[in-house]
């Protein structure tokens, strides 16, 4: 095909916060680690994965405030949709 042009992307290795060994808690590091990049909007990506990146590991604090934001996310669409419709 004329003028199309190949892409490999470049990928960078990411570190971060870790989840203590034999822990179930990894989805709530994720959304824990994907809230903290996307706040603080005057920083740059750059910035904000050297900050996250110099983290061990969140506290259990830091990550019942995730549940407290999907307990709320939950109960708005059950008195949105009702349980019956959730599928749940």
């Amino acid at each position: 095909m004329q003028g199309s042009r190949t892409f490999s992307p470049k990928w960078h290795y990411i570190k971060g916060p870790r989840q203590p060994f034999g822990s179930l808690q990894c989805g709530y590091y994720v959304m824990k680690f994907m809230t903290d990049l996307m706040e603080e909007s005057l920083l740059s990506i750059e910035a904000k994965m050297k900050e996250l990146a110099a983290e061990k590991n969140f506290t259990m604090e830091e990550i019942d405030e995730v549940r407290l934001v999907i307990i709320a996310f939950v109960q708005r669409c059950i008195g949105k949709y009702g349980a019956e419709q959730l599928d749940v």
